[in-house]
């Protein structure tokens, strides 16, 4: 922006006990943040700063007493706002806070219980979507022990859309920290440092929606990611909830590390009915593995599937059929028990034969399994 531009800026600004939307790039320069950090807004409604670089405001930026209760959302982006703990205390009426990279733990740190504690006050909040970079864990010694007093936990009672992205740590450690009791939607975005999510599943159990009926279940592997999800639904309640959690660059995954997440979230499995799976386009390292063994581990909490169709190419193809075909005679219990139909796409002629022996054993043991093989692939 121009110096003329700004000087509008901070002339409109010195009127802020009017002012009701903030939306501000990052270009107005240090100078100008300065010139307006000991200003209160008691009629603000929106507040939007964002940026690609990051940025650390002023301490004193929003770090008054006055109150803020009018505002309704926030989204930072590229801005540390150390004043942001105070400003959450004192928004009673928030209903959207969306925390971009740089805010939590770029140039300056929110920790995840005092992000928790801020938010005590913003029983309202119906949206929340936290991205945070990865940063040295020794540097924040806090992030390696997690709360598990459960009169400790803030609850956000009128949140329903959950999103987190990035480092896994801090995630843990903040949902370690907050009850979400009416959550429907839950979206976690990780990269390759995920191996254990133990709070992430605690957390989820303590929600009504998540906890309560798990109907099915997608696991997709490829070249550009990996994606787990689950959609839930009370029986009382027409609505749909899900969770997701997602990875991307696939060519630092292995298959035993998607099955090492999923088994975590093995609760969640009891009661599901259907299951999608999608295997393609997978990496080098990936593309001749047709061990059985994972695909064994992976289906074994699924007693209660009913109905799996299955989207691969080449060797992943083979690994799953020779997983089921072993498992009705090398296994003393019978992975898939309740399975009744089984639809495939892309199988070669070897796993299409593996797929029917697996179907004639089941029939011969009084559980017939019906299978549609809706694309023969190669043949």
């Amino acid at each position: 922006m121009s110096k003329d531009q700004i000087a509008d800026v901070v002339s409109a600004l010195e009127h802020s006990d009017r002012i009701r939307e903030i939306r501000l790039p990052m270009t107005m320069g240090r100078l100008f943040w300065t010139s307006i950090g000991n200003k209160s807004f008691p009629e603000l409604e929106h507040l939007t700063l964002c940026g690609p670089h990051s940025i650390t405001l002023p301490h004193e930026f929003f770090g008054g007493s006055t109150p803020h209760p009018r505002l309704r959302s926030i989204l930072l982006i590229g801005f540390h706002l150390p004043a942001l703990p105070k400003l959450l205390l004192s928004s009673r009426g928030l209903v959207s806070l969306h925390l971009g990279s740089s805010t939590l733990t770029g140039k300056g740190f929110i920790s995840p219980e005092v992000l928790s504690n801020a938010l005590s006050s913003t029983t309202q909040l119906e949206y929340l979507y936290i991205t945070c970079g990865r940063f040295p864990v020794e540097s924040h010694p806090e992030l390696t022990s997690t709360n598990s007093a459960p009169h400790n936990l803030v609850v956000l009672p009128a949140l329903t859309y959950f999103r987190i992205g990035s480092f896994i740590k801090y995630l843990e450690n903040f949902v370690s920290w907050i009850n979400a009791p009416h959550l429907m939607k839950l979206i976690v975005d990780v990269d390759r440092s995920i191996f254990d999510v133990p709070q992430l599943s605690q957390f989820i159990s303590r929600t009504e929606h998540l906890s309560s009926l798990p109907l099915r279940t997608s696991i997709s592997l490829n070249t550009f990611a990996f994606e787990i999800e689950h959609h839930f639904r009370r029986l009382s309640s027409p609505q749909e909830g899900y969770f997701r959690l997602m990875g991307d660059r696939t060519d630092y995954w292995q298959v035993s590390q998607v099955v090492h997440i999923c088994a975590q979230l093995s609760p969640f499995a009891w009661s599901v009915k259907q299951l999608k799976l999608s295997v393609s386009h997978l990496p080098p390292t990936l593309r001749g593995k047709t061990d059985p063994a994972p695909w064994l581990q992976l289906l074994s909490p699924y007693n209660n599937i009913e109905d799996i169709e299955i989207f691969g190419q080449g060797a992943p193809c083979t690994g799953f059929a020779c997983a089921l075909q072993q498992s009705t005679w090398e296994m003393a219990q019978e992975v898939l028990p309740a399975l009744r139909v089984l639809r495939i796409h892309g199988f070669d002629f070897r796993s299409i034969r593996l797929m029917m022996l697996f179907a004639a054993a089941r029939r011969l043991n009084s559980r017939p399994v019906i299978v549609y093989c809706l694309d023969e692939g190669a043949g």
